[in-house]
């Protein structure tokens, strides 16, 4: 087409829930892969695609990881073009890793020892990656947000005038108003030069008339959408909602309890009670989609309210369920879980809380906290994040050596080799002791116009494990 306009929907608050959506509409996933890129991503179908790298690969023992760079890249900013550099690369790893506020940089300082950079074999140079302890799965670290490389001196800000690697540049902004992308003319080769720019309109109406794009659909919202002639696009996603014991002291200690809770609930009700929306889950937080589930593996229900029964042995078992108010359907899976435990005597508290909630819910005590974990490519990640002993999301405070002896087992096994029998015990022993219910997984919703927006495919991930959503600030 000739230059183009898309409505592109953000709302100005959090607290707009009628189309939840993120803030900082600039730094949008799908805005941001225009002017900046990772050195990978995850493309359709959890491929691996590389960017700015040239590859990503071990020394054989996994305790040494390499990052090589594509030549004839460069920055592409108002002062024209500047080469893209393997300094670049490090100095954004080293920003992450001295971050003491992002998870992010705790995953790195957990698992890196040291980052330098030097020649190879071939007096090509490269990064070197020393670990402290060997990890064969390594590479899937570079698919978070730590992939994507911002310029060091534009302190990890998008702005209209910030350095990008991508294909488009800003040419004008207006805050709340619009950004128009113009080609950057380095980028392209003479088969490219006639492509238009394209101008990007922020929109806060309550119509889905008024867009032509929505990137993220609520469950609240999805099925009105669609009444009113948005098309929906969905795609089968590693997106969780699980809710979390608090393992630490008291109640949830005991195995019997963690696990009689869940038998408690019915992935159907669960299901029914965010709209419709989402596939059964099986309390193991591994999805078929993910890379090392085990192959061929069914998803089988755990619902069976009379062994939960069996399990409690008659106790009486109260506690608090805390879950984001902001969102109604969080609201309606709380209590759908509450209503499905009383049936079995079990009291079950739903406790809204504000705002806070983003930044404290690793502080609820004595009860669930309800999480929406984001889509990982592998279930390990899930596992050495949320699961492990000590691990930095481990907000439940559980711990299981024999947990731990799988997980070190599957990321010691080399990259792309199958350790099915390390995954299935693994997923047993979360079924059997786990500390968390996890009975829902999300599918990808995404609204378009039709009449101005082909959606004939959608990113197979969520968050900053395809393109991040948000820059960091660089200290």
């Amino acid at each position: 087409m000739d230059e183009f306009q898309i409505g592109y929907f953000v709302p100005d608050k959090w607290e707009d829930i009628q189309y939840p959506a993120r803030l900082e509409w600039l730094a949008w996933a799908n805005l941001v892969s225009l002017r900046l890129q990772p050195l990978v991503r995850l493309a359709g179908e959890n491929r691996i695609e590389y960017v700015l790298a040239e590859r990503i690969y071990e020394n054989g023992t996994g305790d040494v990881w390499y990052v090589e760079i594509k030549s004839g890249v460069f920055w592409n900013g108002p002062a024209g073009r500047e080469s893209f550099t393997l300094e670049q690369v490090e100095f954004n790893i080293l920003s992450w890793m001295k971050d003491d506020l992002s998870q992010i940089g705790a995953e790195l300082r957990r698992k890196v020892k040291e980052v330098s950079l030097e020649l190879g074999p071939s007096g090509r140079p490269r990064l070197r990656i020393e670990l402290i302890q060997p990890d064969h799965q390594f590479f899937y670290s570079f698919t978070s947000y730590a992939a994507l490389i911002a310029h060091p001196e534009d302190k990890g800000l998008f702005t209209p005038t910030s350095r990008g690697t991508g294909p488009f540049k800003v040419d004008s902004f207006e805050e709340g108003m619009s950004l128009r992308f113009v080609p950057e003319e380095f980028y392209w080769d003479q088969s490219h030069k006639a492509l238009s720019p394209v101008t990007f309109r922020q929109g806060q109406s309550a119509s889905s008339s008024a867009f032509d794009f929505i990137p993220d659909i609520s469950p609240d919202r999805w099925k009105q959408l669609a009444g009113e002639g948005m098309a929906i696009k969905q795609n089968a996603l590693a997106d969780a909602l699980v809710f979390h014991m608090d393992c630490r002291e008291g109640l949830f200690q005991e195995p019997a309890v963690r696990q009689a809770l869940r038998f408690l609930i019915d992935p159907l009700v669960m299901i029914a009670s965010v709209y419709g929306m989402g596939r059964a889950a099986d309390h193991t937080h591994v999805a078929s989609i993910h890379l090392d589930s085990p192959s061929g593996r069914q998803v089988n229900s755990m619902y069976d309210p009379d062994r939960a029964r069996q399990l409690l042995g008659g106790r009486t078992v109260a506690f608090p369920l805390f879950y984001p108010a902001r969102f109604a359907w969080q609201k309606n899976a709380a209590e759908a879980y509450a209503s499905e435990a009383a049936k079995v005597g079990v009291s079950i508290n739903p406790v809204p809380c504000g705002d806070e909630f983003g930044e404290r819910w690793n502080t609820y005590k004595g009860g669930m906290t309800a999480i929406k974990w984001h889509h990982r490519p592998l279930a390990q990640q899930l596992f050495s994040k949320v699961y492990g002993t000590g691990a930095e999301w481990n907000l439940s405070g559980w711990s299981h050596p024999g947990f731990d002896k799988a997980l070190s087992e599957l990321v010691s096994a080399p990259l792309n080799t199958p350790a099915d029998q390390a995954m299935v015990t693994a997923m047993k022993l979360l079924q059997d002791e786990g500390p968390m219910v996890h009975a829902l997984w999300f599918d990808c919703n995404k609204g378009y116009n039709p009449e101005r927006v082909v959606a004939s495919t959608v990113q197979v991930g969520s968050g900053g494990y395809i393109y991040a959503e948000k820059l960091r600030r660089i200290a």
